[in-house]
C-alpha cells in the first residue's frame, strides 16, 4: 500500500517578532540613540533595562520550548473526507522549569496548552480530516510559544512518527432496502427447504437471492459471494 507524507510546515522560522516585539525593539533604539546625544545617565539606564528585559525574554523563551515530547494516537477506522479525533499527548521532560503558552501544530490541527508543570503529562485533542486513502503519515509537529513577555514567538520543530490506514470514503449503497424485507419474508420457506433437500450445487450470488443461502464458509475463503442450490 503506498505511503503519503503529509504536508511539511513550510516558511518555517525559529523565532519571529510579534507586533508588540516590533515597538519595544524600536523605542529601544529610539532610546539608545537619545542616550548617545544626550549622554543622560538615566535614558542609558532605562535602555539598558530594556535590553535587560529582551535578553531575558529570548532566553526564557527558548528554554520554555526545549525537552518537550510529543505523541499523537489516531483511532483504528479513518475514511477519507471524514473527520475523526487525534489524540495528542506533551510531556515536558524538564527537571526544573514548567512550560507555558504551548501552540502545536501538526497538519491542519492545532492544541494549545496553557501549562505544562515539570516532569509531566497532559494530553489534548483535535479533529482531522485525511483527504487521500492509504497510509497517511505525520512525521513532524511544530511547537510556538509566546512565553514569557509576548515579544518573540519561539518556534520548533518536534519529530513524531504516526501513520494511519485510511479507508476510501463511505458511499450510499445502490441496492434496494426493499429486496432484503422481502429475503427476510423468505427466511421460513429456505430453512424449510434447507431441512428437507439436500445440496445440489453452489453458483454466483444473483441480486435477490436471500441472504440465508449465501455460502459463508467460501465468501470467507474466496471473498466472493455465492449462492447454495437445493
Amino acid at each position: 500500500m503506498k505511503k503519503s507524507a503529509l504536508k511539511r510546515t513550510t516558511n518555517f522560522k525559529p523565532v519571529y517578532f510579534t507586533k508588540a516585539g516590533w515597538f519595544y525593539i524600536i523605542v529601544t533604539i529610539v532610546l539608545g540613540f537619545a542616550a548617545v546625544n544626550t549622554g543622560n545617565n538615566l535614558i542609558f539606564i532605562i535602555v539598558s533595562f530594556l535590553l535587560a528585559v529582551m535578553a531575558i525574554s529570548g532566553f526564557y523563551g527558548k528554554k520554555n520550548i526545549n525537552n518537550i515530547k510529543i505523541n499523537l494516537r489516531m483511532p483504528a477506522e479513518i475514511y477519507a473526507g471524514s473527520a475523526f479525533i487525534v489524540r495528542l499527548k506533551a510531556e515536558n521532560e524538564k527537571k526544573f522549569l514548567d512550560s507555558y503558552l504551548l501552540k502545536i501544530r501538526f497538519y491542519e490541527g492545532e492544541v494549545f496548552f496553557g501549562r505544562i508543570g515539570r516532569q509531566s503529562i497532559k494530553e489534548g485533542r483535535t479533529d482531522l480530516i485525511f483527504q487521500k486513502r492509504g497510509i497517511n503519515c505525520i512525521k513532524e509537529t511544530v511547537l510556538y510559544s509566546r512565553f514569557p513577555f509576548n515579544f518573540f514567538v519561539r518556534c520548533k520543530r518536534v519529530p513524531v512518527s504516526s501513520e494511519a490506514v485510511v479507508f476510501p470514503k463511505p458511499v450510499k449503497s445502490t441496492e434496494s432496502a426493499r429486496s432484503y424485507s422481502l429475503n427476510e419474508t423468505e427466511g421460513n420457506a429456505v430453512k424449510d427447504n434447507q431441512a428437507s433437500e439436500e445440496l445440489s450445487s453452489i453458483r454466483n450470488y444473483e441480486y435477490g437471492d436471500s441472504l440465508r443461502l449465501i455460502h459463508w464458509k467460501h465468501f470467507a475463503k474466496k471473498r466472493r459471494a455465492e449462492s447454495e442450490e437445493f
